[in-house]
């Protein structure tokens, strides 16, 4: 009885570098990092009939980096940085042309829910936190200034799998910023995109 015994934890202590092994290699393989580009038409709320003198739509491009964990429902996690064009507008007051250009930045985290549709298509939605810098100028140096925002980001939208590590997207997101009535002029802001996904 005592030879089995010791038969049997002889076995096991050979055996255990390879279930670790092979433990470990399938927790890899349920990892798929990857990168994301993004092209978005993106709207502002503004108040104070800011909207009457600077330009409330722009667009915007992302780069993001993150992982997809292939469980029964798929879960991924990405960190993003997000430019926007610098977009004029010129309006007449008193007889002279006003003016203004602005742009914004940001970068944050998402994270987003996958529900397998078909084969090759997926719902997702997802939440995520972003930091915003918005800028705003003028042609007679009135209104010079950034104004910062931290946002929680909602998002849904359909993709498409090309092919194992090449797929689309098309999502609506929205923008909830942290927005004090008494000193910020931007409210919020929705976006409707396309994006490209290369999985690794």
């Amino acid at each position: 009885m005592k030879k089995l015994l010791i038969l049997i934890a002889i076995t096991e202590l050979i055996c255990a570098p390879a279930k670790a092994q092979e433990q470990t290699a399938s927790l890899f393989n349920e990892i798929s990092p990857f990168i994301g580009l993004e092209l978005t038409k993106n709207d502002l709320s503004m108040t104070d009939g800011l909207d009457r003198i600077a330009k409330d739509s722009y667009s915007s491009f992302s780069v993001s980096a993150g992982a997809e964990f292939k469980t029964n429902l798929p879960v991924s996690l990405s960190l993003f940085y997000q430019k926007s064009d610098e977009e004029d507008k010129t309006t007449n007051v008193s007889g002279y042309p006003y003016k203004t250009t602005g742009e914004f930045d940001a970068f944050g985290i998402d994270a987003a829910v996958h529900f397998p549709l078909a084969d090759k298509f997926e719902l997702f939605g997802g939440v995520g936190f972003g930091r915003y810098e918005f800028d705003m100028s003028d042609n007679i140096g009135f209104m010079n200034g950034t104004e910062k925002h931290t946002g929680i980001r909602y998002a849904a939208g359909l993709e498409y799998k090309l092919t194992h590590r090449l797929s689309f997207d098309a999502f609506l997101r929205y923008v909830d910023f942290d927005y004090d009535s008494a000193e910020d002029f931007v409210e919020d802001l929705a976006e409707i995109g396309i994006g490209l996904k290369i999985s690794f």
